[in-house]
């Protein structure tokens, strides 16, 4: 894996839901797949639970398990490349982009883009499937955009998701140039009216996940 003074690495810490796709690993092997357990032996057990591989299945098989590019880090906070499995990914503005365009579905929907847990990383390897796979299923695709009422948001969102990292818009060249921030003026008290529904979407969001956590908390203490 490349490494050197002036390089940094996405990955040390993470949600995985909101992470774009090519910070997602298939591991194919059993070789591979005892590299990547033998990477993170001796870490404390709540990290080597998160970063666990995620097996994905097809009619019962399971065809491969995916990993976030995570890594290790030394007390100065270098990445140990020892070991490591998989190249990093540089750290830059387009992983960025696309967590931002996770959150603004979330915002405008009141629901999640990827199958998550309470913590915001990938609840199956089905969900990392999908996320590593983004774009291969155009009519998903199609399917979660439009559950975006308002027009211009959703064409907002679907170029802060692309799955080429480039082909991410800036946030300045999107406060510049797109209609959702550059409405006509007729349509500006549309769009606070649509600005009061993404809070009530949030707020509906919030309480479902705040019901699901109560949920699973009395599930545990009656097992």
């Amino acid at each position: 894996p490349p490494g050197g003074e002036e390089d940094s690495f996405a990955g040390a810490k993470f949600s995985s839901a909101i992470l774009p796709p090519e910070m997602i690993e298939r591991i194919e092997t059993d070789e591979k797949l005892g590299e990547f357990n033998k990477y993170w032996v001796g870490e404390d057990d709540d990290l080597v639970k998160k970063v666990a591989p995620k097996p994905y299945k097809e009619q019962g098989i399971v065809k491969a398990h995916y990993v976030v590019k995570s890594f290790r880090t030394v007390l100065d906070g270098k990445p140990v490349y020892d070991g490591l499995p998989y190249t990093l990914v540089e750290a830059k503005e387009s992983i960025d982009l696309w967590s931002l365009g996770v959150l603004a579905f979330t915002l405008l929907t009141g629901e999640p883009l990827i199958p998550s847990t309470r913590d915001d990383d990938c609840a199956s390897g089905g969900a990392m499937h999908f996320l590593y796979s983004w774009g291969t299923r155009p009519e998903k695709l199609i399917e979660l955009f439009n559950k975006i009422p308002d027009k211009a948001a959703r064409d907002l969102i679907s170029q802060l998701l692309q799955y080429e990292p480039t082909e991410r818009k800036a946030i300045a060249t999107l406060l510049e140039e797109h209609c959702f921030f550059n409405p006509p003026s007729g349509d500006l008290l549309d769009k606070l009216d649509k600005l009061t529904d993404i809070d009530a979407n949030l707020k509906e969001a919030a309480k479902n996940r705040k019901d699901d956590r109560a949920l699973l908390e009395r599930m545990d203490a009656n097992i």
